[in-house]
């Protein structure tokens, strides 16, 4: 035990002399200081993790040698993004915007064809109020659908994978579309219609993954692209943020104590952002 907090807390220093490395060269966040501050983030919940009773319990020793791995494959992988970082880029140009406006109206016909499914966002939402146990059920249930559709052959919902796999490519052209010189507010309020769509559908089935992980790239993007936003702009998706964020974050918290009241709210949130680096080592 002493050895695997040792192990995890270079893991800890490791990212934190990173950040602080990486703050020194440079005078903004940016999307590498970023990507440097969540895993930090992480680190520091590993550490909770494994020294949480509960949770804790399924993990075997750990060891300084992955976390080194695994810092050394990171920051590879982070070349392309450090890079981007450090170019002198005032403005983003295409030969074809047309394209990119075809295929965001394309990503927000999909996602406008799958409103129906969030009937039950608001029946499942009082159900979780009422009883501790409502998400913990509907999270099972349809997990249990899933499995018995899965490999079926047949397709029931072709604009649920049109929209779910345009997602990410969507996020980056809306961003671009925000810097253009003729902005299209029709094209851009259908998507951020489209993206609270597919951010509240996994929500509707009391899954908090895939709903966190569209926010972060939505999150992500911004700070990547916000250079080439006007001041004004910037305000107004800032706000946006805030307003979206104080709306899911009520949702989110209802599904949490419901699925996790008897295994412990707060060690489930440490383990969700820190069993990654705990499953690797």
């Amino acid at each position: 035990m002493e050895y695997s907090n040792i192990s995890l807390s270079f893991n800890i220093l490791l990212w934190f002399l990173t950040f602080i490395v990486y703050k020194r060269n440079h005078k903004t966040l940016g999307t590498t200081g970023g990507l440097f501050l969540l895993f930090l983030v992480y680190s520091f919940c590993s550490y909770f993790v494994f020294n949480d009773p509960f949770w804790g319990d399924q993990y075997l020793p750990i060891k300084i040698y992955p976390f080194v791995y695994l810092y050394i494959v990171v920051l590879i992988s982070l070349i392309p993004v450090i890079k981007w970082d450090n170019l002198n880029i005032s403005e983003i140009v295409t030969p074809n915007p047309h394209l990119i406006a075809l295929i965001c109206w394309f990503f927000v016909l999909c996602s406008f064809l799958r409103v129906g499914q969030l009937s039950h966002l608001y029946e499942g939402l009082i159900q979780m109020v009422v009883s501790s146990e409502a998400g913990q059920e509907i999270y099972i249930q349809t997990n249990l659908e899933g499995e018995a559709n899965l490999g079926n052959g047949i397709i029931s919902n072709i604009f649920a994978i049109f929209s779910n796999s345009l997602f990410d490519f969507a996020v980056l052209f809306f961003f671009f579309l925000l810097q253009a010189k003729k902005l299209s507010k029709p094209l851009l309020v259908c998507m951020l219609l489209s993206f609270i769509i597919c951010i509240l559908l996994p929500i509707s089935y009391s899954e908090r993954g895939p709903a966190l992980e569209r926010v972060l790239v939505l999150c992500i993007v911004y700070v990547t692209c916000s250079r080439f936003l006007s001041t004004s702009i910037k305000k107004i998706v800032n706000g946006l943020f805030v307003a979206f964020g104080a709306i899911i974050s009520l949702p989110v918290a209802f599904i949490t104590i419901s699925r996790f009241s008897e295994r412990g709210i707060l060690g489930s949130l440490f383990c969700y952002f820190g069993q990654q680096n705990l499953n690797f080592n």
